[in-house]
């Protein structure tokens, strides 16, 4: 399994770990390397980092696909992704996946239609209602 991250802060202090273990390969913007050797805890990664430049030159190569950006540019970035021929499993998102309800819908209504997996990172735990999710 191959995955792709977008984006250099939590992207890569906090997914980049999540993911290592069952990612072949990881694919990170070449304009992220700064940022990743600034950070000492990130070298233990190394190993499976694949930097690239150009996304319509990699797309093709992923199965999964983390992005960590904020909901407006995260909407713009899966619009575009979804016109290219790719082989994507699953998307992970931030919250909330766009900039307004209406457009999250949307999104969420290509993703239904496309048969697109998808997860969207939100702690429950510490709302006052995770107990009856937990139920």
């Amino acid at each position: 399994m191959n995955s792709l991250i977008y984006g250099s802060g939590f992207g890569l202090y906090g997914y980049l770990p999540a993911i290592y273990g069952f990612s072949s390969k990881v694919y990170l913007n070449k304009k992220y390397k700064a940022f990743f050797n600034s950070r000492n805890e990130l070298a233990k990664f190394e190993s499976k980092i694949i930097w690239y430049i150009d996304i319509n030159k990699t797309i093709h190569k992923i199965d999964y696909l983390i992005i960590a950006k904020r909901p407006r540019d995260q909407s713009r970035i899966i619009k575009s992704l979804l016109k290219k021929k790719n082989k994507i499993k699953h998307f992970f998102l931030e919250k909330p996946i766009s900039s307004t309800p209406k457009k999250s819908s949307e999104l969420l209504k290509i993703f239904y239609i496309k048969k697109i997996n998808y997860s969207v990172g939100f702690l429950f735990k510490y709302t006052n209602w995770s107990k009856l999710i937990k139920n």
